[in-house]
């Protein structure tokens, strides 16, 4: 996750790192809640070709949870509901703190639109680790 880590440090939110999609599926599935927003940096796990199962299922799993991927290989950021079956927001990496602020921003209300469209019934956000 490296660019991030200072970013988390400056808005105080601790940050839990996962080396496979799989593990972060079964902690998020098994702690839903916990997290504030997930970030899947898909560069360090094949690409979006190679992950794109998992990262729906992740999506499922964390439905109140907004999540932002992150890649060097995208055209530049999305921050619109375009690819919201998928994510709430994709950063082209490198990535300022600008961009980051905003793309939180954009994840959140991203995210309310998505359950919005499928109608999802969720518990309170509880959320306090990136």
């Amino acid at each position: 996750m490296t660019g991030f880590d200072g970013y988390l440090t400056d808005l105080a939110q601790p940050m839990d790192r996962f080396a496979c999609l799989g593990e972060a599926y079964g902690e998020i599935e098994a702690q839903v809640g916990r997290w504030s927003f997930i970030i899947i940096q898909i560069d360090d796990f094949g690409g979006i070709a190679t992950a794109i199962d998992a990262v729906l299922l992740l999506r499922l799993a964390a439905k109140e949870t907004p999540v932002i991927l992150a890649s060097a290989d995208v055209a530049g950021d999305d921050m619109s509901a375009e690819r919201l079956a998928l994510c709430d927001v994709t950063l082209k990496l490198p990535v300022s703190a600008s961009r980051f602020g905003a793309a939180l921003s954009e994840a959140g209300l991203n995210n309310m639109v998505w359950h919005l469209r499928h109608d999802h019934n969720l518990p309170s956000r509880q959320g306090s680790h990136a």
